[in-house]
């Protein structure tokens, strides 16, 4: 019986109830490896280029005069749609990109409510999905 309590706690805690002495040999800390970016850098273009000319992992960013205007990009789900975003304040609704490390994070989520239905955010290039979008991440998948 106690032996069977002392493998709960330390599979619960990682580490023996004693405080790791007797005879408990440590296991390596699992440690999730972090995702592979979908969207490795923002393309600055000054003119919305034709939907055909999106490549699948592109994420288009339409920028004049300073301002940033639309991000554009297919969707990760594999649907071939291209998403086209306001990046615009005066619009509503609107979205922010920020770059980290060159690459995209897009601020909020962004959910499509006609076709695939995909709902995810983007940050730092990685497709996160959200709850009941999708079952299993884009970036796995890489």
């Amino acid at each position: 019986m106690f032996n069977i309590l002392h493998k709960l706690i330390s599979n619960l805690f990682g580490k023996s109830p004693d405080g790791g002495k007797a005879g408990h040999v440590s296991r390596k800390r699992e440690t999730r490896s972090k995702p592979a970016a979908y969207f490795t850098s923002v393309i600055e273009v000054d003119k919305t280029p034709r939907n055909d000319a999106i490549g699948d992992r592109d994420f288009i960013m339409v920028v004049h005069q300073r301002k940033p205007l639309w991000a554009l990009f297919r969707c990760p789900c594999g649907c071939g749609n291209v998403i086209s975003l306001s990046l615009q304040k005066l619009h509503s609704p609107h979205w922010r990109v920020k770059k980290r490390a060159g690459m995209p994070s897009l601020y909020p989520s962004v959910w499509q409510n006609k076709g695939c239905c995909s709902h995810f955010w983007i940050k730092k290039g990685c497709v996160q999905w959200c709850l009941g979008s999708m079952n299993t991440s884009v970036n796995d998948k890489l």
